[in-house]
């Protein structure tokens, strides 16, 4: 039903932190696109919102590993995709049906163990922090001056 994304670290950074860090993140999604992001686990409560699961990265959990074959209705495989294919391909499109087709095609992941990507990640993640927390400080200064100047 959705999408896993999946980000090469090559730092020294402890389960810990990273969880740390996919909190931060989906909770920054969620308080700045409250219509449309959720943390919320229980389905029911999701009324029609992207379901951002940080709770994947704790240590102990598990997620279907790529190149799965799904035990669900026409075999859906769990097939690395480009950022690219993001919006061309459904979570559930590729099956048993057609995953022969799909393997001929260039591998989005051959790069993957060679990337420099987490370096790059921890250094947007910090901007994003800190611009977050900027805001949060501007929207304050901009109430409490809103009251001083009454």
């Amino acid at each position: 039903k959705g999408y896993h994304v999946v980000i090469p670290f090559r730092t020294q950074i402890t389960w810990k932190k990273f969880y740390k860090i996919s909190e931060d993140i989906a909770n920054i999604l969620v308080n700045t696109y409250p219509d449309i992001f959720t943390t919320n686990i229980r389905k029911e409560n999701r009324h029609n919102k992207i379901f951002i699961d940080y709770l994947r990265n704790q240590k102990s959990a598990t997620s279907v590993a790529p190149y799965s074959i799904r035990l669900k209705k026409n075999a859906p495989i769990s097939m690395p995709i480009s950022w690219q294919e993001l919006d061309k391909i459904k979570p559930n499109e590729i099956t048993i049906n057609n995953v022969f087709k799909r393997l001929k095609k260039k591998d989005p992941w051959e790069d993957y163990f060679t990337s420099n990507l987490s370096l790059i990640f921890i250094f947007v993640y910090k901007m994003i922090i800190n611009f977050f927390y900027l805001y949060i400080f501007i929207n304050i200064f901009s109430i409490f001056y809103s009251f001083i100047k009454i």
